[in-house]
């Protein structure tokens, strides 16, 4: 990447390596938009109202974890860069791990505080059951 910041457009490289994370960020909101749409034409107004806030909460979520992989991927690149493939390959495995227990404690946490959660974003008591599905 180095060689191509320094020999290319600048502006190109930093899309080709963006690109990837907008893409899913945008498939992020196409998927909540598409809960919202089929909500929308079969269920209530508290049904949308559940589906909205679980779509947003989802996606604060999905943006905390590719947070963190662009932090990783940064990590990647430069030991990649210098290669230095022993600190490249424990970075890749300490990824790993790291990602599958986030994977368990959300899963946990979003199984087992599912009331605690609705309740402490004030959610209209009407929304309650279709935000909590």
């Amino acid at each position: 990447m180095e060689q191509r910041l320094l020999k290319e457009n600048t502006f190109k490289a930093l899309m080709i390596f963006a690109l990837p994370y907008m893409f899913s960020n945008l498939l992020q909101v196409f998927y909540g938009s598409a809960d919202m749409f089929v909500v929308g034409q079969f269920g209530h107004t508290f049904d949308v109202s559940g589906v909205s806030i679980g779509s947003q909460t989802m996606s604060l979520i999905t943006n905390l974890v590719l947070g963190l992989t662009t932090g990783v991927t940064v990590l990647l690149g430069q030991y990649l860069g210098s290669k230095s493939y022993r600190d490249l390959s424990k970075t890749i495995g300490g990824a790993i791990v790291l990602f599958l227990i986030i994977a368990l404690v959300l899963t946990f946490v979003m199984l087992y505080f599912n009331n605690e959660i609705t309740l402490l974003m004030n959610i209209p008591k009407e929304a309650i059951e279709a935000t909590k599905s």
